[in-house]
């Protein structure tokens, strides 16, 4: 669990308003899409930010459903564990939902990302206004947060769904979870 030593608030002022240099910027990125035969070997895109050239050692993300197979509309909840086991701490926005934080991509078995919600899509399309907290993960530190995918994903169609994970960091770039696969049946 994130120590409360850890947790540093910066880019807010004082009526709450953010600082202007706080504030999340993504430009948009066209629709990717996938050879049917790369879609479990084809890692998600973080849609904001360039991936970390090298993932620093003792940093892991790694995320877990829980469970394999479900029905069509029926929820598969993504339990993430972001540690660090290294000895140097880590910074990386905390934007206050975990839908923003962690960025899920869903690819069905044709390699394409399964359709979002509404919800979903206008969350991901800039720009998000409003308060962030800068966190510093402290060695020996893990942050435990929860994801329901049909919050996010239109999961009805029966099939394989590849799913991963990606997490920004300051100053290291976009990392990467393992990938889980659930069967919608």
């Amino acid at each position: 669990m994130l120590s409360e030593r850890a947790v540093i608030a910066i880019g807010v002022k004082e009526q709450g308003t953010p600082n202007k240099r706080s504030c999340l910027t993504s430009a948009p990125i066209s629709a990717l899409q996938f050879l049917f035969a790369c879609a479990s070997l084809c890692p998600a895109k973080c849609l904001v930010g360039k991936a970390a050239e090298q993932r620093p050692a003792g940093i892991k993300l790694v995320i877990t459903t829980d469970k394999t197979t479900a029905n069509p509309r029926e929820d598969v909840t993504i339990h993430i564990v972001l540690s660090n086991t290294s000895k140097a701490g880590v910074a990386l926005w905390d934007r206050l939902f975990v839908e923003r934080d962690y960025e899920v991509h869903v690819l069905n078995v044709h390699g394409l990302e399964a359709p979002l919600t509404e919800w979903a899509a206008a969350i991901r399309r800039p720009p998000i206004k409003g308060s962030q907290i800068l966190l510093a993960l402290a060695p020996g530190d893990k942050i435990r947060k929860e994801e329901k995918l049909l919050k996010v994903y239109d999961m009805s169609e029966p099939g394989f769904y590849t799913i991963q994970v990606c997490r920004d960091l300051i100053g290291i770039g976009n990392i990467y979870s393992n990938k889980m696969q659930v069967e919608v049946q």
